[in-house]
């Protein structure tokens, strides 16, 4: 994400992960962020997942236990809204989101997932930054705009 994400000394930031799942993106989001010696006071982490086994063993990676808050929620991202508590934080959304939506295959699977999680964090959450790791049938440069 660069330091331009975490140049605004005064501005706390709010890493929101909608689908966590074991937690290896929370997991080098916090080595990073203690690297760059970012205080722990400046930044919250937000983890989503709709499966209870993914967020209890993302949990159970002790990630908790740094210095950053941590918190895990076990809901559908696109069902969420941005609490009211942090109006004033800068959003960052990170890690990569379902690259499916249901069942099928090869040109019958539906693949809309990305955006929307790219579209609901940016107009529901207010994500001024979006950095997601995506298969390489994704790979192209696509500037979103919010609705």
């Amino acid at each position: 994400l660069g330091h331009q994400v975490l140049n605004h000394e005064k501005q706390s930031l709010v890493f929101v992960e909608p689908s966590c799942g074991y937690g290896d993106v929370i997991e080098a989001l916090v080595s990073r962020l203690a690297q760059w010696n970012i205080a722990s006071n400046r930044v919250s982490i937000l983890a989503f997942d709709i499966d209870p086994n993914a967020i209890q063993k993302s949990q159970g990676r002790k990630l908790s236990t740094s210095t950053y808050s941590i918190s895990y929620t076990c809901q559908d991202f696109l069902s969420s809204k941005r609490p009211s508590e942090l109006s004033q934080s800068r959003v960052v959304l990170v890690g990569g989101p379902p690259y499916t939506t249901g069942q099928g295959s090869h040109t019958d699977i539906q693949r809309d997932l990305p955006a929307r999680f790219v579209h609901h964090g940016i107009d529901e959450w207010g994500a001024s930054v979006v950095s997601f790791l995506m298969p390489t049938r994704y790979q192209k440069s696509v500037q979103v705009e919010s609705r």
